[in-house]
């Protein structure tokens, strides 16, 4: 059994009957403030996903489907997300940096070749 607990570990958020997340499905899971650092969610169906302010630090999210997630305020710093689908996500600058991104599928302004800074999404306060 896994239970996913909030960042400050008192909160369980979700419960699931299952060893690894690697290839779940928690499409449409509610995961605000969600601890998720260093945990394998490759292939993971994200996808509709809150993870608003979630922690997924040095997550392994390869090949991860996370479509139309909200991830405003969630810190992915050094997170792979190579091959990972963040097409519609809502998402903030800030918390990309230090990820991979090798052949992830990014907002249509930075698939054309943009810089990351000018993906137009919300860019995190200072």
């Amino acid at each position: 059994m896994i239970t996913i607990f909030d960042r400050k570990g008192f909160t369980a958020l979700l419960k699931l009957k299952t060893h690894t997340l690697v290839n779940a499905d928690l499409h449409d899971a509610d995961l605000p403030e969600a601890n998720l650092v260093e945990v394998d969610l490759s292939g993971c169906d994200l996808s509709q996903a809150n993870l608003t302010d979630a922690d997924l630090r040095l997550a392994r999210l390869i090949g991860a489907n996370l479509k139309y997630a909200r991830l405003t305020g969630a810190d992915l710093h050094g997170a792979d997300l190579s091959g990972a689908d963040l097409s519609n996500a809502e998402i903030t600058v800030k918390e990309l940096e230090g990820a991979r991104l090798d052949g992830a599928q990014l907002p249509a302004p930075c698939r054309r070749g943009l810089s990351l800074s000018s993906i137009p999404i919300k860019k995190a306060p200072d």
